[in-house]
């Protein structure tokens, strides 16, 4: 051991007055005792948070001061070394006073951390790393636990290269046996980064591509009740997508039948009159005759193709051929809409439940002409959605980004996220999209490895990822 004081990544060892003071750390003692009897119930709640309270001073040094105090004040607290070189606690809160100090030439600063958790951790740090490799993989040589306390990872970072499907922890033993293990999430998007901490808790980030909503057609005819009867080749309403000159997106609608099944084929097409290559057979989409709304949608990345480049004054919805029943037959649509570059709807699957403010959606929104536009969510399986924001809520800031945090999405753990927007508005380009999630686990279904044991982590789940894992050994002073 050697004498170290450390806050986050700077040293303050000869920078330290004397006098540290600390108060909890004690364990916190119960006793029950019932009417009439002699003995009593004894049991300890845990140790006791702790505070420590110190002084920081730097003479004639005013650019190292300046270098603590942003270092101190610009980070999550990481590491609090107090005096032994091999143990650091990891603070909750660090706070930074400015001490006046008639001497100019010295500069002072009231250090006050508070430790939730007063647990220490080793100074000599077991690391795991890999980049790019294709799961399931397995830690050569396991991580060996010579603290006085069963412990979780310090911390684990998963950044999906390729979509992930089924990410677990493991932690195995000589023998490959499972000792403990949690299933991290469902899936994970490529480009996502799953972060697991020193608690085990999850959070999670994904940033998307920007998309370009062209909100097309509402216009459900349900007032009358019979829809848009479609016979032989009878073109449906029109959708109007004047001035988009390029359909390099999905074209997607929301469709409801009544009556026989529709049989043959569909198509999108022009206002020429020239059909697409992308058509929509009844066999790839399997529509159910049952009342509801169903979303279907078309990959328009071809549009054009083998007459060059098509400017899409309207969009039609089309049967070529095939038995409709017009007579009893109709089929409704509404909210059809062009979307280019990521997603309308964005599925946030997991294994456990978002937390309380858990669900943080970041974005910068533009949009062109005049309606109603809003983020909406999911928790029921899209089955029904509520709002989240409107564009006439003073918290949308059009062109600017925005932080919204989703409330309703607490204790699920699986929500759909959108973005609307009605008919009137030409165009709602979304920019710059980040979920940001965390996720409840609870200590006892986080794995830890035993006192003394030596477990190999295991990532399990298919896909491609970059691994990186740390261990430190813990005890309660």
């Amino acid at each position: 051991m050697t004498l170290k004081y450390q806050l986050n990544n700077t040293d303050i060892t000869n920078h330290v007055e004397a006098g540290v003071k600390s108060s909890g750390g004690e364990h916190s003692i119960k006793s029950i005792t019932g009417h009439g009897d002699s003995a009593s119930l004894v049991y300890d709640e845990g140790m006791k948070p702790i505070a420590i309270n110190f002084v920081v001073f730097y003479n004639n040094d005013a650019s190292s001061a300046s270098a603590f105090v942003k270092d101190a004040k610009s980070t999550t607290p990481t590491a609090l070394y107090l005096g032994d070189s091999d143990w650091f606690y990891v603070p909750d809160i660090v706070a930074i006073k400015n001490l006046i100090d008639d001497r100019t030439w010295k500069k002072r600063y009231q250090v006050s951390a508070h430790i939730g958790r007063p647990e220490r951790y080793a100074g000599d740090v077991d690391s795991w790393a890999l980049s790019s490799q294709a799961l399931p993989q397995t830690k050569a040589v396991g991580f060996e636990n010579d603290g006085n306390l069963d412990a979780e990872l310090y911390s684990l970072v998963i950044t999906a290269i390729t979509a992930i499907t089924d990410p677990e922890l493991q932690f195995l033993d000589g023998s490959s046996n499972i000792m403990d293990s949690l299933v991290l999430g469902d899936t994970l998007f490529a480009g996502e980064v799953m972060t697991v901490d020193r608690f085990g808790q999850i959070s999670q980030e994904y940033s998307p591509t920007d998309i370009d909503l062209y909100p097309l057609h509402d216009d459900e005819d349900s007032a009358s009740g019979t829809g848009w009867i479609l016979a032989g080749e009878v073109l449906s309403p029109v959708v109007d997508a004047t001035g988009l000159t390029r359909a390099n997106g999905v074209f997607v609608v929301d469709v409801k039948l009544t009556g026989d099944d529709p049989l043959g084929t569909y198509a999108i097409v022009g206002s020429g009159g020239a059909y697409d290559a992308n058509t929509w057979e009844d066999s790839d989409v399997a529509l159910i005759n049952d009342g509801t709304y169903h979303t279907y949608q078309w990959d328009m990345t071809a549009w054009g193709e083998g007459h060059g480049a098509v400017n899409v004054a309207a969009l039609n919805f089309v049967q070529l051929g095939g038995n409709w029943d017009t007579g009893t037959g109709a089929i409704y649509w509404e909210n059809a809409r062009i979307v280019i570059g990521g997603d309308q709807v964005y599925e946030l699957a997991g294994t456990q439940p978002i937390t309380q403010g858990g669900l943080m959606v970041s974005f910068t929104p533009t949009l062109t002409g005049t309606g109603a536009a809003s983020l909406q969510l999911s928790t029921d399986n899209e089955s029904s959605w509520e709002t989240v924001i409107t564009n006439s809520d003073d918290a949308w800031t059009d062109g600017l980004p925005m932080e919204v945090y989703v409330p309703d999405a607490k204790g699920f753990t699986t929500v759909h996220i959108k973005w609307e927007a009605e008919e009137a508005i030409d165009n709602l380009d979304v920019d710059d999209i980040t979920f940001s999630q965390v996720r409840y686990v609870s200590d006892n279904e986080v794995p830890k490895i035993t006192i003394g044991s030596t477990w190999k982590p295991k990532i399990a789940g298919s896909g491609t990822a970059t691994i990186a894992a740390s261990w430190y050994d813990r005890e309660y002073p």
